[in-house]
């Protein structure tokens, strides 16, 4: 029960902090038509997770399936994304900051794992890299890499380090495949 209030108090909150996007990103948006202003006023990087909009069908390379559905938010800075398969569902908030040009992804699923991973594109990959906290409440680094980008279809392998990022094991391989 505690879990699930903690998961609860921490929905509510990335909520409430997405809603307070609109005061961080005054100082990159323009005046007039919000929508047009935007695409012509963010800066470098804040589309960097456009292609993950959208309803996709997923494969676990050597596992199983699910469904999510991502969506824009915040004045097109944020995404929030829904994933879901038997017995399983994941939720992330994933939020661009335009001072640092950075986005920071918030990621906790029914099994009771947590994590919040910041980066950005790194070649033709993009990056996150972040603590993670296993149900037991144990920590170590984790690594979220986006690549084989297309607007159809894109790869999505987490990665995981006990000696501080120095070497990464590989922990699951994700296929997305946009759904018709």
């Amino acid at each position: 029960m505690r879990a699930k209030a903690m998961g609860t108090a921490a929905i509510v909150m990335l909520l409430a902090a997405a809603s307070c996007l609109e005061a961080r990103a005054q100082g990159i948006r323009g005046t007039g038509d919000v929508r047009g202003d935007e695409a012509r006023t963010l800066p470098d990087g804040a589309h960097d997770f456009d292609f993950t909009i959208g309803r996709w069908n997923i494969q676990q390379v050597g596992g199983g399936t699910a469904t999510d559905t991502i969506k824009s938010f915040g004045s097109g800075i944020a995404i929030l994304e829904k994933m879901r398969a038997p017995n399983f569902s994941a939720n992330t908030v994933t939020v661009f900051d335009a001072a640092t040009g950075l986005w920071t992804q918030t990621y906790f699923d029914n099994q009771g794992l947590y994590t919040q991973q910041t980066g950005g594109q790194v070649g033709d990959e993009i990056v996150l890299v972040g603590p993670l906290i296993d149900p037991n409440g144990n920590q170590r680094l984790s690594r979220l890499r986006y690549l084989n980008i297309t607007r159809r279809s894109f790869d999505q392998i987490g990665e995981e380090s006990t000696d501080d990022g120095v070497t990464w094991v590989e922990t699951f391989r994700l296929q997305f495949r946009k759904a018709s």
